[in-house]
């Protein structure tokens, strides 16, 4: 006999799934089952009833509606991130986009506008504030 897989994980909400759903149908579906039960004169209505209610997996989770991997016991389920963490790799990541910005502005030359006498970029050959040509 075919041992089932209990327990359900879904990677895209990081969680355990207690009771995952099934898939749910369109209006696409529901005008091929339509069609189907008035072309065979309602057999295709109960053949369709059978295989949802007993052989269609219940494999979506109910949050996110993604498919979620069964595991055989609770020691094989991954596990989740805590948010924590997410949170730290978010702000390293940002702290090092931020030194790089700065490093990059710490490289500018400036220098003494002659006209108006401010300090403007040293890769402008004309002042922003008065227009003088250097």
């Amino acid at each position: 006999m075919v041992k089932k897989k209990k327990y359900a994980y879904c990677r895209t909400c990081n969680k355990v799934v207690s009771k995952p759903k099934k898939m749910k149908l369109d209006s696409f579906h529901y005008q091929i089952l339509i069609i189907a039960t008035l072309s065979t004169f309602g057999l295709a209505l109960i053949a369709f009833l059978v295989y949802r209610l007993f052989f269609q997996r219940r494999k979506y989770c109910p949050t996110c509606r993604k498919e979620v991997k069964y595991y055989d016991t609770p020691d094989d389920l991954p596990t989740p991130k805590v948010p924590v963490i997410n949170l730290l790799e978010r702000l390293e990541t940002d702290k090092k986009a931020e030194d790089l910005e700065s490093n990059e502005e710490s490289e500018i030359d400036y220098y003494q506008c002659d006209n108006c006498e401010r300090m403007i970029n040293g890769n402008l050959s004309i002042c922003p504030y008065c227009g003088w040509e250097h």
